[in-house]
């Protein structure tokens, strides 16, 4: 294969993956994904912010051993 088609295919793949990664981006943005927290979509109302979150520690998620 001529070197000018290898750079032309490589050219061509890479504008392919630029592409879809900035169409995934843009549908993103208009979808409004990414603007919810950790307590959940619709942040301003009083149900959510009665919601707590709670994290554990590491060694409360292991099975207790018996001594």
């Amino acid at each position: 294969m001529a070197m000018w088609l290898q750079n032309l295919v490589v050219l061509a793949i890479v504008l392919i993956c630029a592409g879809v990664v900035l169409w995934k981006t843009v549908a993103a943005w208009r979808s409004g994904e990414g603007k919810c927290c950790a307590h959940g979509c619709g942040g301003n109302d009083r149900a959510s912010k009665a919601k707590r979150v709670h994290f554990l520690p590491v060694e409360s998620l292991g099975r207790r051993r018996r001594r």
